[in-house]
This record gives structure tokens, C-alpha cells and sequence, in this order.
């Protein structure tokens, strides 16, 4: 296969940009995505989705420390 600047997602083009969410290709002139903390890019349409993770995600730990903690406190 030949390169082809042209084509979307070439196997060899090493700056292209990847959704962390939805792992499409973003594009950084169509400023269609956000960089969050530790380069984390995400297209502007996957956030809510993504921020709700998150938000899961700390809620799961939230409740795994105030366990941790109970049961250290109950003893």
C-alpha cells in the first residue's frame, strides 16, 4: 500500500491524534475534541459520556475507602 496523505487513517502517520474514548481519529485542526490532564484527548461529543465514567469510577473507589475504613475503625 502506498502512503497516501490524503487517506484518513494511514498506518504509518505517526502524529495522528486517537479518541481515548471512542478510539476514532481526531482531527486537531477541527478543534472537534478536548485534551484533559496527561494529554487524554476526547472528542467534544464522547465528554458527557466520558465524564460520566469517570464519575462511576469515583464513586466505585469512594465507597471502597469508606469500607476500608469502617471495617478499620470497627475493630
Amino acid at each position: 500500500m502506498n502512503y497516501n496523505p490524503a487517506h484518513m487513517t494511514p498506518p504509518d502517520n505517526i502524529h495522528a491524534l486517537w479518541c481515548d474514548y471512542c478510539g476514532e481519529q481526531v482531527f486537531a485542526l477541527g478543534g472537534d475534541y478536548v485534551e484533559l490532564l496527561d494529554g487524554i484527548k476526547v472528542h467534544t461529543d464522547c465528554l458527557p459520556e466520558y465524564a460520566e465514567g469517570l464519575q462511576r469510577r469515583i464513586r466505585g473507589l469512594d465507597n471502597k475507602i469508606s469500607d476500608l475504613v469502617e471495617r478499620d475503625l470497627g475493630q
